[in-house]
């Protein structure tokens, strides 16, 4: 019978605690001041249990907290450490010693300065120490324009950085295993849907060994001379090429067949400065990934030979009905000298520019 006296005592104490707290928010928002002592006055007196554990006092002043123009209110005597009220008073009306739980504070005692209301942390309640850390109102769950910007270059970032894993597995992978398309097969198999007649794709696969070492060396000598030399960028050639295009004149290719072998693999032949950055990353990673045998191999093997025409073997057996491995320096001259525009030009009409690179592989030694 004691322990539930004891819980009946406990929840009355909370109840009368609850009707005081609403007292006091009513007060302040819709009607005149309502005194604690009144509110007291109607309940009876010789409560036992009537001393309020933490727990409720800690909510007492959490909800007071809620109430924002409370900061400057007239101090209210439901804080006013002196006041002694019958309810909440050290001794019971009747006299004799009011029975309380160890260390549950006595509400009249507690400093109205334990509530900061500009950042809502609770101190006193807990001997010094924050008990809790929150904000205010009006910026809880706030999103301005820097968190949308992070969260976009967050995003981007990670896009970024997805591709280019997804271009060093691609680099990785194509050191041992030969390439069904390209990025450059494919934009061409798009555009035929759009245009008048029917697109064929010619194109296969050889080793280098199957591949006349001719037509190796008039690719060679066609477009970049120094490709065993060089680490993937022709700096000479580009300086050149960039002040061409200061002075207005028609700028030739400075393109390795590495940057060349890049675009096709990876990018379409839509020119553009972020095209060409980007392929200026991408250089580095094949070159070091496959090497320069292995580079050669790939792009006589995939480079755009004419309408639907990729690689030597296709190239060879479309314009003179042979395969590769059997094309002497003539045919192997005039099929470099169409690289620049393969789906405009004809290998035999380029006498003028497989001249040039019959010379240009006689002084290479070949």
């Amino acid at each position: 019978m004691q322990f539930f006296s004891s819980h009946i005592a406990s929840l009355r104490s909370r109840f009368f605690a609850a009707g005081i707290i609403l007292a006091l928010v009513f007060s302040v928002v819709g009607g005149p001041p309502v005194q604690a002592g009144a509110l007291a006055s109607q309940a009876p007196t010789g409560l036992p249990g009537a001393a309020i554990s933490q727990g409720a006092a800690v909510q007492a002043v959490e909800m007071n907290a809620s109430v924002r123009s409370l900061a400057d209110a007239p101090a209210s005597p439901f804080l006013d450490p002196g006041l002694e009220d019958p309810l909440f008073a050290k001794t019971p009306p009747g006299g004799g010693n009011l029975p309380s739980a160890p260390d549950a504070p006595v509400l009249s005692t507690m400093p109205a300065a334990a509530l900061n209301f500009e950042s809502l942390k609770y101190t006193d309640l807990c001997g010094g120490s924050t008990c809790g850390q929150g904000f205010p109102p009006d910026t809880v769950g706030d999103v301005g324009p820097s968190d949308y910007i992070a969260a976009v270059n967050t995003a981007i970032a990670a896009l970024i950085a997805a591709y280019y894993v997804f271009v060093i597995v691609m680099l990785a992978g194509l050191r041992f295993v030969d390439p069904f398309t390209t990025g450059v097969q494919t934009q061409r198999r798009i555009e035929s849907w759009f245009a008048k007649g029917k697109y064929q794709k010619r194109y296969s696969f050889v080793p280098l060994t199957h591949i006349s070492t001719h037509l190796q060396w008039a690719v060679i000598a066609a477009e970049d001379g120094r490709f065993y030399e060089h680490h993937g960028f022709e700096w000479d050639q580009i300086e050149v090429a960039l002040k061409e295009k200061e002075q207005h004149k028609r700028v030739r290719g400075a393109s390795t067949i590495t940057q060349q072998l890049v675009k096709n693999l990876f990018f379409t032949t839509h020119a553009s400065y972020i095209r060409k950055g980007v392929e200026a990353s991408i250089v580095p990673l094949a070159e070091l990934l496959l090497g320069k045998k292995r580079i050669l191999e790939l792009y006589l093997n995939v480079c755009e030979w004419g309408p639907g025409v990729y690689g030597a073997e296709a190239a060879s057996q479309y314009h003179f009905h042979m395969p590769a491995q059997r094309l002497d320096r003539e045919h192997a001259a005039h099929l470099a000298a169409v690289l620049p525009a393969p789906r405009r030009w004809n290998p035999a009409r380029m006498n003028d520019y497989s001249a040039i690179i019959l010379e240009r592989m006689g002084q290479l030694g070949r």
